[in-house]
């Protein structure tokens, strides 16, 4: 970048601090919503190898952190872990990072105690006096660094009981970024203390088949690492930034309340993350009551609806009101709240553990009825609506019974049934329900009147070679030792995600790499493609083109934790070649994340993966690469997401760069984000 160029975006963007720079307390006053960002700042690393930190900024024995901890002080001492480590991505030998050394310990920027460390040591806790420490957010350094050494910026919260909470709150870096920046400077930033996003409602619109050219549009925000410094607000009531990023599989199958942000909202407030299932809604007419809903999204802690401006509203499942909780905090989440009625389910068995499919048992419009007024205008359901989603961690399958004429009333949750082998797809045809049993590798038909089994639809022979059985710590149906070509031709090993096409059904399989299917009616079987895998794998999710309106008909699309062999970069047509969605065009903003799940049809695709966010493809103009890739890269070379929010979805209402690059408002524009005085207007 030309020093022109840099020198007006850090006018726009704040000067960063020398390196020798030691910040203080916070800034007294938070900049109000419509304001530039306050400025950023940051701190040469001349050696990765040589580092002081503290375990809440990194904690582990891999090169990254994924996550950040909140450090609270209370009472009349404080601690703080120093740890030495080194984050060098090298081959070569490191030097040396354990000599006895003493440094001062820098609290607020007062001296408040002496850390020695012995040789050999790398971590060492140092007690010192909060006396005289004001309250809120402090920052944490030491002086007495040498031999290339550095400290990694941090700040710790002194709870003091009747004190009024700070009005900012630290954004600070986290070791992922910084070990994949291109230069090794450390950066942070003191914004306002508040969940105020800027909200970025898309506009309804027709979609058009897609002929040549396809358009990625972020439905719900996303970029892969940057969701780690969400504004949270923790049980004891503290702003801070320091969240987990979405990224780690065991907490897609753990259960339990969700570790990253589950927001309702418009677009722009809305979180969504470890989405697991998407359909696509398909009104039929004005009245519908599906006449505003653009898709269902199963993620694995919620089942929630996506609507067409691109806000987000909760069916069942945890929600966070209004900011997210703390990640930490778990059950006790200070915003946390298990949304629908619960109390048919035992309490030890509330909520989703490791869902995967859902699908509608009950849902008709009553169309001799009149428009309801007060539901706007909408037509009532002729019963009440009833959702099945496959509950795989608890063996059952979760019934969600809704008001037939009212959409704010919340859902009736039930265990419509149970003692089932590890469900995992789900679909509803011809009135019958047929779920995948992925342990017992078969497909059942379930009679909805009854709930009993009605037949086996197709299982694994047993006189064939190929099993698989059930890993303990992934959940996933490890192969046993028959070959790729014994395991794929088995009829069923074990079964996950099922699609229907007509009398067709569609059955994905990780132990056996491949993707078969079923005759409802006949039985018969017929392998259809194998699945490309790496290493990262651990199921199959997929979906099919059922008509040309996105891709040629026949065209699956399938995930499975990969990043490359997915969805996000191809299809594979009914003859095994691929097909993409891009043309000949390199794409812009494909997401670099571990795929999960896919859905496709009515003239478009919608993709999710491990990180937060939904990515919508479709028909469009074509996207200028290049200009959108120096825009993104602009934002990040100078820590924009630290003070933007990732890719310029400001969690703090303030006012972005515009005006600074015009690569930068093209990023922007990419994402359908537009000046706070547009920024409401749909």
């Amino acid at each position: 970048m030309d020093r022109q160029r840099r020198a007006l975006l850090l006018t726009t963007l704040g000067s960063p601090a020398l390196a020798a720079t030691r910040p203080t307390a916070a800034e007294p006053t938070a900049p109000a919503i419509g304001s530039p960002a306050p400025a950023l700042q940051e701190r040469t690393i001349p050696d990765l190898a040589r580092v002081l930190c503290v375990p809440e900024w990194y904690d582990g024995d891999g090169l990254y952190n994924r996550w950040q901890g909140l450090l609270v002080w209370r009472g009349s001492t404080g601690q703080v872990r120093l740890r030495r480590k080194c984050l060098k991505q090298a081959a070569q030998p490191l030097p040396d990072h354990t000599p006895a050394r003493s440094y001062g310990l820098l609290i607020g920027g007062r001296r408040v105690a002496e850390a020695r460390f012995a040789a050999g040591q790398t971590d060492l806790p140092v007690s010192f006096p909060l006396a005289g420490l004001p309250p809120g957010w402090l920052t944490i350094d030491v002086d007495g660094t040498q031999d290339g050494e550095s400290f990694i910026h941090w700040a710790g919260y002194h709870h003091v009981p009747g004190a009024p909470p700070p009005q900012t709150m630290p954004v600070i870096q986290g070791s992922h970024a910084l070990g994949w920046s291109r230069a090794p400077i450390h950066r942070w930033a003191m914004m306002p203390a508040r969940y105020t996003p800027t909200l970025h409602p898309l506009r309804p619109q027709r979609f058009e088949p897609v002929s040549r050219f396809v358009c990625g549009r972020l439905v719900v925000p996303t970029d892969m690492g940057q969701d780690i410094v969400t504004p949270n607000l923790s049980r004891e009531g503290i702003w801070n930034t320091h969240g987990k990023q979405a990224y780690f599989f065991s907490d897609v199958m753990a259960g339990g309340p969700p570790p990253v942000p589950h927001v309702d909202g418009p677009r722009g407030k809305a979180t969504a993350g470890m989405i697991v299932d998407i359909h696509i809604a398909t009104p039929t007419r004005p009245g519908d009551p599906e006449r505003d809903v653009e898709a269902y999204l199963m993620t694995a802690h919620a089942w929630r609806k996506l609507m067409r401006d691109g806000s987000i509203q909760t069916l069942a499942g945890w929600i966070h009101d209004d900011a997210p909780s703390h990640w930490k905090d778990g059950a006790n989440g200070r915003t946390l709240r298990l949304a629908g009625d619960w109390s048919a389910v035992p309490p030890e068995r509330r909520g989703y553990h490791d869902p995967w499919g859902s699908a509608w048992l009950q849902v008709e419009t009553d169309e001799a009825a009149a428009p309801i007024p007060s539901e706007g205008d909408l037509k009532p359901h002729r019963l009440p609506p009833i959702g099945l989603v496959a509950d795989s961690g608890h063996g059952r399958i979760l019934a969600h019974r809704f008001h037939p004429r009212m959409h704010g009333p919340q859902a009736v949750v039930s265990e419509w049934m149970t003692g089932l082998h590890d469900p995992f797809g789900l679909v509803v045809w011809n009135d019958r329900v047929i779920v995948s049993e992925r342990t017992a590798h078969r497909i059942i038909e379930i009679d909805p009147a009854t709930r009993r089994i009605s037949r086996v639809i197709v299982e694994r022979d047993p006189k064939r070679p190929g099993n698989a059985t059930m890993s303990s710590w992934r959940r996933a149906m490890d192969p046993d030792g028959a070959t790729l070509a014994e395991r794929q031709a088995q009829p069923c090993l074990a079964p996950e995600m099922l699609r229907l096409w007509g009398d067709w059904l569609y059955y994905g399989s990780y132990a056996a790499q491949a993707i078969h299917r079923v005759h409802l009616k006949t039985g018969e079987v017929q392998f259809i493609q194998r699945v490309e895998m790496d290493r990262q794998s651990w199921f199959v999710n997929f979906d099919i083109a059922r008509d040309d309106s996105f891709a040629p008909a026949g065209t699956i699309f399938y995930c499975s934790w990969a990043q490359q062999s997915c969805a996000a970069h191809y299809g594979v047509l009914p003859d095994g070649s691929k097909w993409t969605k891009h043309a000949g065009q390199a794409p812009w903003n494909d997401p670099q994340t571990y795929s999960a799940a896919v859905a496709v049809g009515e003239g478009r695709m919608y993709y999710a993966g491990s990180a937060m966010g939904l990515t919508r493809y479709e028909a469009g103009p074509p996207i200028d690469t290049g200009r959108y890739k120096r825009g993104r890269e602009l934002f990040q070379q100078e820590g924009g997401w630290l003070r933007f929010g990732a890719g310029g979805f400001n969690p703090w209402g303030l006012e972005l760069p515009w005006g600074v690059d015009p690569d930068l408002d093209y990023y922007f524009g990419c994402h359908d984000i537009r000046r706070l005085g547009d920024a409401r207007k749909v």
